[in-house]
């Protein structure tokens, strides 16, 4: 992308305006799609709106994967359902090992403790002594 020539151009006007005039203008816009919107407010900071910009782009790579078949960007298209996917059942396993891997644990502890109860009451009724308090 060049910029249009500055000569003859008038003094007062800054570098932007005489970028913005004419058709440098129609350009800059036509360049503000919104993938490159979505890749610009993912590294800003404090303005990531959380799951929105993965899912918009998700349903970005998956409307315009037509337009992309047969050509270098194809595989960017493929690969972004690919992570989406894969991002999906990861966090879908990680939720669900949250909800339950606490459980399992103390289930797990709780059995064991149990299994050592009974172990040891046995073995203290077999040779007919009490249970320590």
């Amino acid at each position: 992308m060049t910029s249009p020539s500055v000569k003859g151009a008038a003094w007062g006007k800054t570098h932007a305006a005489l970028y913005l005039d004419g058709w440098a203008a129609h350009h800059w816009l036509h360049q503000l799609c919104p993938a490159r919107l979505i890749a610009v407010v993912a590294v800003l900071p404090c303005a990531h709106p959380g799951v929105t910009l993965p899912i918009v782009h998700f349903i970005l790579d998956l409307a315009k994967r037509g337009d992309a078949a047969g050509n270098w960007q194809e595989t960017h298209f493929r690969i972004g359902s690919v992570l989406m996917a894969h991002g999906l059942c990861l966090v879908t396993s990680l939720l669900l090992a949250m909800l339950f891997l606490p459980g399992w644990i103390a289930w797990t502890g709780i059995s064991i403790w149990f299994l050592y109860r009974v172990a040891r009451g046995w073995l203290a009724l077999n040779d007919r002594r009490p249970m320590p308090a």
